[in-house]
């Protein structure tokens, strides 16, 4: 069930599982376990269910079981727009324990289902060839913390495995499992999309759909080959290319930094960017261009006093405004 490729490349490397206790990580845990695969669990607990305190005991329970570390995170309340600050703050947690506990490869359980939704969710929202093609079953990520970077990977070994595959598996093994019950809700829009069209649609032709999604994988990286990418201490500038491919790039590095942009944002970094003008994205992250340039970088938490000369110098040479106090910061006079 699991993709070989990948697994041959957490073999003998430090490995992070980010669990749940549903369906998906609780296969996956004993797949891995089965493999020989060496891993710790990292799991978060939001609050909102009485069973999340049974997911994280079971977690724990596992943990102890068969000699791992357990990594528990109790969230704070989220007043609003669930899916995206959940995503944010779980992402955050995982990466602080890449850095702090040293692990390499990040496993998460997404399978062909999540695939397809994923789909269908980005045709909603306007995305193009590389926004559609979803997963890569494992890719390299530069993370960030402070004033550190550390390059990881995210590993998916269930990609090519639908949910009923692995439904199938947990019941002949006998495993135990949750099911979180906010997924069968339609007013979560991921949910709607499942339930609708995604599941029905990968009922019809489970096969071919693996197959064209593979597909678009493939031909997304022979479009977008990986960029030169300058990256220092929270700063990221690329050379300037196409309106279409300079988004897409800032995506990728967004989603690097746990945050992902709405279509709004998105049509307003288009706008800004085709204008040359800067803009600030959730009050956090700075996105400037010049002629040649297009440049990321986190917004500063404290007030930076530029000198005469340092000004001056960024005009001759064109540096971005917003971006000025950020080289300042980081790099002087």
């Amino acid at each position: 069930m699991l993709e070989q490729s990948v697994v041959s490349k957490l073999r003998g490397a430090k490995n992070l599982l980010a669990f749940s206790g549903g369906l998906d990580s609780s296969a996956l845990f004993f797949l891995l376990l089965n493999e020989d695969i060496d891993f710790d669990i990292a799991i978060v607990d939001y609050g909102l269910r009485e069973a999340s305190k049974l997911e994280v005991a079971y977690a724990q329970s596992l943990a102890k079981t068969y000699k791992k570390k357990c990594f528990v995170y109790k969230a704070k309340s989220i007043e609003s727009n669930f899916e995206a600050n959940a995503r944010k703050i779980r992402y955050e947690f995982f990466y602080s324990l890449m850095f702090k506990q040293g692990y390499l490869n990040l496993i998460l359980a997404h399978q062909l289902n999540d695939r397809l939704e994923w789909l269908f969710m980005g045709l909603s929202r306007a995305l193009g060839l590389k926004g559609l093609s979803g997963f890569s079953a494992y890719e390299s990520r530069e993370i960030e913390s402070k004033d550190k970077a550390k390059l990881i990977y995210i590993a998916r070994p269930l990609l090519d495995t639908s949910k009923d595959e692995i439904s199938e598996f947990l019941s002949a093994q006998d495993i135990k499992h949750f099911l979180d019950e906010s997924n069968l809700k339609d007013e979560y829009l991921r949910n709607f999309y499942r339930h609708n069209f995604a599941t029905p649609f990968l009922n019809l032709a489970k096969d071919q759909i693996k197959q064209s999604l593979n597909l678009l994988g493939m031909e997304s990286k022979l479009l977008y080959p990986k960029p030169l990418v300058c990256k220092d201490r929270g700063l990221s500038y690329f050379k300037s290319s196409s309106l279409h491919v300079n988004v897409v790039l800032l995506d990728s590095l967004l989603k690097a930094f746990g945050y992902q942009m709405s279509s709004a944002q998105r049509r307003l970094l288009k706008e800004a960017l085709e204008s040359k003008k800067d803009i600030i994205l959730a009050n956090h992250f700075i996105v400037a261009s010049n002629t040649h340039f297009i440049y990321l970088a986190k917004s500063l938490d404290t007030k930076v006093i530029l000198p005469k000369a340092f000004k001056d110098k960024c005009r001759r040479e064109g540096l971005p405004a917003k971006i000025r106090p950020i080289v300042f910061f980081l790099y002087g006079a």
